[in-house]
């Protein structure tokens, strides 16, 4: 009987330190102690004091992980904010700027913007 095959995509995955790491990882060392062969696709991208190395001995033999490119788009924007003088907690007008509004959203929503370098070959 062959082994089923389960392809993760996830921004988060060792070393990264943060919970949505964790939380990937154990699901994939659940996946491979069933007996799945398990590939992970993430984030090449890792958040400058943010990793823990200790992490990458806990990813089973045998998983196959690649990692693309990335933008953090969270620090893009809070960084083009910055740029404009814009300091976080100051109100200039009444109307929300449209770079505050995209820097809200993207905050509360999965950072998915490493896929376009997963699904699109690099020259």
């Amino acid at each position: 009987m062959t082994k089923p095959n389960v392809l993760f995509i996830t921004y988060y995955f060792p070393p990264d330190a943060s919970p949505g790491s964790a939380r990937m990882s154990a699901h994939v060392n659940a996946l491979t102690t069933m007996g799945w062969n398990v590939s992970v696709l993430c984030s090449g991208g890792l958040a400058v004091g943010r990793t823990d190395p200790d992490r990458l001995d806990r990813i089973p033999a045998g998983v196959e992980v690649h990692r693309t490119s990335s933008i953090d788009l969270y620090q893009f924007i809070h960084r083009k904010a910055s740029a404009d003088g814009a300091a976080p907690g100051t109100a200039r007008k009444k109307k929300v700027s449209f770079t505050k509004r995209l820097k809200r959203a993207v905050k509360k929503t999965i950072n998915v913007s490493y896929l376009p370098y997963a699904l699109c070959p690099m020259a």
